[in-house]
């Protein structure tokens, strides 16, 4: 179930044009660095999230259950236009990809404060050593989805 709501969000956001939300510098962001680690997906889940080079923030999912490597995303939390854009790319275990060769899936910067960053379809919010993924889909139905995930700091 959670993979395809995951597909669905990749489709229903697909390539996006050049980014276009609010004012926003990769620095007002360096409060996502760092390894995080959780539950989420049926399983365990990992984001790992580099502290900016270059205008960019690179990051890593992983999901795993039961010992076994489910998916992982490629992402970069980039500098566009004068604002921060979330771009992301999917991979199976066996590495290929969801997304066709030069495409991504790319979410737009809605708002964005203290310890809190919304794109288009999801929410980071961080509280001392926690941090919280808040993704927002519609079913195939149209009915809305919310995924949480739950992610400790690892030290």
């Amino acid at each position: 179930m959670w993979r395809i709501i995951l597909v669905l969000l990749a489709l229903s956001v697909g390539p996006a044009a050049a980014a276009s939300g609010p004012r926003a510098q990769i620095g007002e962001f360096a409060w996502l660095a760092g390894r995080w680690s959780g539950t989420g997906l049926g399983g365990e889940t990992e984001e790992w999230i580099m502290p900016a080079v270059d205008g960019q923030m690179v990051g890593m999912f992983r999901a795993s259950r039961a010992g076994k490597l489910s998916f992982t995303e490629q992402f970069v939390f980039a500098e566009a236009d004068g604002t921060v854009e979330l771009r992301v790319r999917h991979f199976n275990a066996d590495f290929t990809s969801w997304e066709d060769k030069a495409e991504m899936v790319r979410f737009p910067l809605v708002s964005s404060g203290t310890n809190r960053a919304q794109f288009s379809a999801v929410t980071y919010e961080r509280d001392g050593d926690r941090l919280r993924a808040i993704v927002r889909e519609t079913d195939k139905k149209g009915v809305p989805v919310e995924l949480t995930l739950d992610w400790v700091l690892v030290k």
